[in-house]
């Protein structure tokens, strides 16, 4: 930012991976003074921030402290502020951009794989940045692509959206008939999505039916949702993202299309009657009968998982709400990377310390690759390895609970950050570097699983490997 003429020289995303045309999203420096980076949405909507700098990093991105081939440097004197970056190995290739969808990420490239790391993305959630999918677009971070048209929309542009640009959102297949005289609009159930934010202020309505009445009045009532009390949405909606947690108690949304979009069969659903006492005791005997069928296959699941967690090294299968309520809702946090981020929690009755890391973001796993992944991290008992005392699944969220290191990492020791730690003796340095050593090689030969294994290729290839290693 030039504090003399006040321009800030900002990134903006290109339209799509092959068209570097500039699109909605921007990054630049807080023009009101402050250290830190903002992204917005249209130059409006301010939806990330890096934090304040201090001195070494920008306090919303902890992930900084963990690699350690960058210099970084925040420069602020009377005509200027900026932010730069360095590579300590000129062999390194890194690159920072604002991805076309909104992110902001940091990359290396890997020889060994020929591939670009994401070292760190911002915001962590793909679906928490701001209208990524466009009007009336459905963001679903564990689908590919991650956005999607609802039922009864097509993309706006269909060209653009398959290269990988969404910001055009999605459009009915057929305009709404609010003029013709005659009801040619109906509402369709669309399960499974969260509400968008910014409804019109509550309406007075004291029923279902009411509610959808109130939407139909305006032809600028696009949906409606009618549980603790009736919210219209009016214009383009945003936002809009797929559920996958659990879903009891939490309203549903009506989507209004033409009549021609919508079967028959969908207006009996979206509409509130019930015909007879008949039909109503069946849906909710299948109800009950689902409802227990689902519960069966869980806690069936859910023996059989905690069986081989036991086997493979007596690990701890806790409840979603205990590691929330020992975490006091994930309030302290420790730090964070690609693979998510780590609070500190107590264990219930008067328990130890620990560090619960909740994976989020692209990297999240399924159910099944989860259970693998703990079976094998179960197994690994190593004095140079932080231990796994047990894990988490519940719907999306997957956690897995780690001793806790007071100390913290040791590289706010070596490599400094942290003035209240003592400077460490290079007797002390060698140990570390010791123990680091055995880990891997713990890793690569002594454990029972394979967990990191080399595959030689041509000797060229190999070298590079041993380098990069």
């Amino acid at each position: 930012m030039n504090k003399i003429t006040g321009h800030v020289q900002a990134l903006t995303c290109w339209r799509s991976s092959s068209d570097p045309a500039p699109i909605v999203y921007s990054l630049g420096i807080d023009p009101n003074g402050t250290s830190q980076f903002f992204t917005y949405w249209n130059t409006t909507v301010r939806f990330w921030s890096s934090g304040e700098w201090n001195g070494n990093i920008f306090a919303g991105v902890p992930e900084m402290t963990s690699h350690y081939f960058y210099n970084f440097e925040f420069v602020s004197n009377a005509n200027a502020s900026y932010f730069d970056y360095s590579l300590q190995d000129p062999t390194v290739i890194s690159r920072f951009v604002l991805d076309v969808s909104g992110q902001v990420r940091q990359l290396i490239w890997v020889p060994s794989t020929d591939e670009w790391m994401i070292i760190w993305a911002e915001p962590h959630q793909l679906c928490d940045v701001y209208a990524v999918c466009g009007a009336f677009g459905v963001c679903d971070e564990k689908s590919g692509p991650f956005c999607s048209c609802p039922a009864g929309f097509r993309p706006s542009s269909m060209e653009d959206w398959e290269l990988g640009d969404h910001s055009h959102g999605c459009r009915r297949n057929h305009p709404l008939q609010c003029d013709s005289g005659k009801d040619g609009n109906a509402f369709l159930l669309v399960p499974g999505i969260s509400l968008p934010g910014n409804p019109s202020p509550p309406v007075e309505a004291s029923s279902a039916q009411d509610c959808r009445l109130a939407c139909l009045r305006s032809c600028d009532c696009n949906a409606y949702s009618y549980g603790r009390r009736c919210a219209l949405w009016y214009g383009d909606l945003l936002n809009l993202q797929r559920r996958v947690d659990d879903t009891a108690g939490m309203d549903d949304l009506h989507l209004r299309l033409s009549a021609m979009d919508v079967s028959s069969k969908d207006r009996n659903r979206t509409a509130v009657f019930v015909s007879t006492a008949s039909v109503a005791s069946i849906l909710v005997l299948c109800a009950i009968v689902s409802v227990f069928v689902k519960m069966f296959r869980r806690r069936q699941s859910s023996i059989r998982f905690m069986q081989s967690a036991a086997e493979g090294g007596s690990l701890v299968a806790f409840k979603y709400s205990e590691l929330r309520s020992a975490t006091k809702n994930f309030s302290e946090k420790l730090g964070g990377g690609g693979f998510g981020s780590v609070y500190r929690g107590n264990l219930p009755g008067g328990g130890p310390a620990v560090a619960v890391k909740r994976l989020e973001g692209l990297l999240c796993v399924g159910e099944k690759q989860f259970r693998n992944e703990v079976r094998t991290i179960g197994r690994i008992q190593h004095v140079n390895l932080v231990r796994l005392r047990g894990f988490s699944s519940h719907g999306s969220e997957r956690l897995l609970v780690y001793d806790y290191m007071p100390n913290g990492s040791p590289d706010r020791a070596l490599f400094g950050g942290a003035a209240a730690l003592p400077t460490l003796s290079w007797s002390a340095r060698f140990q570390i570097a010791l123990g680091a050593a055995r880990g891997l090689l713990y890793l690569h030969e002594g454990c029972r699983d394979c967990i990191i294994c080399w595959r030689r290729d041509s000797p060229a290839r190999d070298r590079r490997r041993r380098r990069w290693w």
